[in-house]
C-alpha cells in the first residue's frame, strides 16, 4: 500500500479465507507433499514509483443506507440494456413457428365449411326477400294444401276482390246520377225503366238520370208548378184528383212535343205529382215524362216531333 518493496497492491487486499476442502475429496498426494518454496525476490537498488492502483474510495451515501431500506442494487454498465421483469418472466410465443397439427387443420376446414354453409343460406335468404318483394299479390290460399288447389283458391280470392271492386265502382256511379224525382227537369231523361209499382200509381221517389244521346228509358219533355193553381180546396185534393189533374196537362203537352195520334202512338206519358206530404209543404210541381209505351225499348236521342 505505502510502496514497501516486494509487495504489490494486489497482496496488500486481505484475501477471504476459504474453508479447507473436505478430506474425502483432497488427494493424498496433496496432502503429504509441501508446497514449492518461493525463489525470494531480488531487492531493487532503488526503490521505484510504483503505480497507485488502489481503487478510488466508495461515497459514504452509497455505503450507508435509510434505516428500513435495502441495499442499492449494483449499477448495471452504460451499455447493457434493461429488461423489465414482465418481459422477462413472460412465456415465450411460439405460434406460426411450427406447422398446425391434425386437429387444428380440421378445425380450420369445418370452420370455413360452416361459414360457407352461412354464406349460402344468407343468399337463399336474399333471394326469398327479392321475390316476395316483386311478388305483392296477397296470398289468401290456406296453408296444407296442394299447390293446385291453392292457385285454384288463389284465383277466386282474386277474383272475388275484383267483383267486390266493380260494383262498388257500379254504386258510387249510381249514388252520383242518382236523382230525387222532385229535382227533374226538361230536357233530362232517366236510364232505367220503373220497376216499384203500388195499385195503379208509381211510388217513385229517386231515378238514375242519364245524357239523352244516349240509351235511355224515358224523357222528361215539361214541367210546370202553375196547374194546380184552379184548385180552391184549402187541402190536399187527393192522389186520384191530382194525378188526373196532371195526367190532363201532360196529354196536352205531348200533342205539341211528339205530335201525332196519341191513341195510334207507340209511347207512353208518365206523370209525377205531388204527394200530400209534399202538397203540404207547398209543392205543386207536375213532371211529364215520355217513353216505349210496353217498358221494353229504349230510345236515344229525343223524340221532340217523333210523331209528325
Amino acid at each position: 500500500m505505502d510502496g514497501t518493496p516486494g509487495i504489490s497492491a494486489l497482496d496488500a487486499i486481505e484475501r477471504p479465507q476459504l474453508p479447507a476442502l473436505p478430506p474425502d475429496i483432497q488427494s493424498s498426494a496433496m496432502l503429504k507433499s509441501e508446497p514449492a518454496a518461493l525463489a525470494p525476490v531480488p531487492e531493487p537498488s532503488a526503490p521505484a514509483a510504483s503505480p497507485d492502483l488502489t481503487p478510488p474510495p466508495i461515497p459514504a451515501a452509497a455505503l450507508t443506507s435509510a434505516p428500513g431500506s435495502q441495499p442499492a442494487p449494483p449499477a448495471a454498465p452504460a451499455d447493457s440494456i434493461p429488461v423489465p421483469v414482465e418481459a422477462a418472466a413472460a412465456p415465450m410465443d411460439f405460434d406460426g413457428m411450427f406447422p398446425p397439427t391434425g386437429a387444428e387443420m380440421a378445425a380450420h376446414m369445418e370452420a370455413q365449411k360452416n361459414q360457407a354453409k352461412a354464406e349460402e343460406v344468407e343468399g337463399e335468404k336474399s333471394k326469398a326477400a327479392k321475390h316476395k318483394k316483386k311478388d305483392s299479390r296477397p296470398d289468401l290460399r290456406p296453408p296444407g294444401m296442394s299447390p293446385v288447389v291453392k292457385k285454384v283458391l288463389n284465383g277466386i280470392a282474386i277474383l272475388a276482390v275484383l267483383g267486390v271492386a266493380y260494383y262498388g265502382y257500379l254504386f258510387i256511379d249510381r249514388v252520383q246520377s242518382a236523382t230525387l224525382v222532385t229535382e227533374l227537369e226538361s230536357g233530362q231523361c232517366i236510364s232505367d225503366f220503373f220497376s216499384e209499382v203500388e195499385g195503379e200509381f208509381r211510388n217513385v221517389f229517386v231515378v238514375d238520370t242519364t245524357d239523352c244521346d244516349k240509351a235511355h228509358a224515358y224523357e222528361v219533355f215539361t214541367t210546370s208548378n202553375s196547374v194546380f193553381s184552379d184548385v180552391t180546396s184549402e187541402g190536399y185534393p187527393g192522389v186520384e184528383r191530382t194525378f188526373a189533374i196532371g195526367q190532363d196537362f201532360c196529354r196536352a203537352q205531348y200533342d205539341e212535343f211528339v205530335g201525332g195520334e196519341f191513341a195510334s202512338s207507340p209511347w207512353q206519358v208518365w206523370t209525377f205529382v205531388p204527394t200530400e206530404p209534399r202538397w203540404g209543404r207547398g209543392d205543386r210541381k207536375v213532371q211529364c215524362l215520355v217513353g216505349d209505351a210496353n217498358e221494353t225499348v229504349l230510345v236515344e236521342g229525343t223524340l221532340e216531333g217523333a210523331g209528325n
